[in-house]
């Protein structure tokens, strides 16, 4: 089993990337070569023998930081296979773009465009489907990209 990684060091790594990705930044629009630099962020959860007597989210969410890295590791692919993998054919590019700015009521905007799930058990599982399809597509396309 993986070694629980505590919410608080992965916001303080998320911190730190955050500024170097603010230095990047100053110099322009990211190249694919830099996005492919940027490390992916762990998502921070819950610890498991507070998780395994509880029924609240494993998931605890990435603090802003985190979530504007994740986003800036986004190719903005042309053919966009994100959305061809999403059930509900959200723009995640677009959403992403606004993550990555930091406007994340412009991005929650985007993604209501196509996705009114307002259920949280249909949205968990919605979820659920499209992050599996869009990490399969995520992983093919960013490993061509490296070729």
């Amino acid at each position: 089993m993986a070694e629980h990684i505590p919410a608080e060091k992965l916001a303080e790594t998320g911190k730190a990337e955050y500024t170097k990705l603010e230095g990047l930044l100053k110099n322009g629009p990211l190249a694919n070569k830099d996005r492919m630099a940027i490390p992916q962020q762990i998502m921070p959860a819950g610890e498991p023998k507070v998780r395994a007597r509880q029924m609240t989210e494993v998931a605890l969410g990435y603090t802003k930081e985190q979530a504007i890295v994740e986003a800036n590791r986004c190719l903005q692919c042309k053919n966009e296979p994100c959305v061809k993998g999403c059930p509900v054919n959200v723009h995640i590019p677009q959403f992403i773009a606004q993550v990555a700015k930091g406007e994340f009521k412009a991005a929650a905007d985007i993604i209501k465009e196509t996705n009114l799930c307002r259920q949280s058990v249909a949205a968990f599982a919605l979820r659920k489907s499209s992050v599996r399809a869009n990490v399969r597509l995520a992983k093919c396309t960013r490993a061509q990209k490296k070729q």
